[in-house]
This record gives C-alpha cells, sequence and structure tokens, in this order.
C-alpha cells in the first residue's frame, strides 16, 4: 500500500486500481507465456491461468482549489 500525506491529497486528480487474478485450477504448461503483472513486471504464467485487469479512475473534485505542485 502506498500512504500519502493529508496535505497532499488536492493534488491526486487520478487513481490507477490494479487486479491480478489467478485460476484455481492447473492448466496445461504452455512454455514461455508471460504476461506483465500489477507491478509493471513481466513473468511467467506458470500453469495456471491468470489474468489483469487495470483501469484508471479520474477524481472528482471537491470543491478544493487546487494546491500547485512545488
Amino acid at each position: 500500500p502506498i500512504s500519502v500525506a493529508a496535505d497532499a491529497w488536492p493534488r491526486i486528480h487520478a487513481v490507477e486500481i490494479c487486479l491480478e487474478m489467478e485460476g484455481s485450477e492447473s492448466q496445461p504448461d504452455t512454455g514461455a507465456t508471460q504476461y506483465v503483472n500489477c507491478a509493471n513486471q513481466t513473468v511467467a504464467r506458470g500453469s495456471r491461468l491468470r489474468m489483469v485487469f487495470r483501469s484508471t479512475y479520474q477524481l472528482r473534485s471537491q470543491g478544493r482549489p487546487s494546491i500547485p505542485p512545488p
């Protein structure tokens, strides 16, 4: 988890959510099949089905003036 100081929240405009799912059943190994995980690392799929869902969400304004970056 990433912590954010309370005074930094007005400068946050979007968040990225990444969900990495792994199947419960073993599948035949297809060799060198790789995928990009939530840490942006290319890793071997192994013997399980895997899916990564990544979305970026824009946060709504809270009615406060934005603080210019330092």
